[in-house]
């Protein structure tokens, strides 16, 4: 079974989307530039 998104490693969000990176933050209330690059938004993403 796959692990939900908040376990997942950070390396595994290089095979996101940049939708599904955009959801993500989103959802954790971390803000972003629509423009950003997929790179910029792996920055964004907290290490948990």
């Amino acid at each position: 079974a796959e692990n939900p998104a908040t376990e997942t490693a950070a390396n595994d969000f290089e095979n996101w989307s940049n939708d599904q990176l955009k959801e993500y933050l989103a959802s954790k209330n971390i803000g972003y530039k629509p423009s950003a690059t997929k790179a910029e938004l792996l920055k964004l993403i907290p290490k948990e």
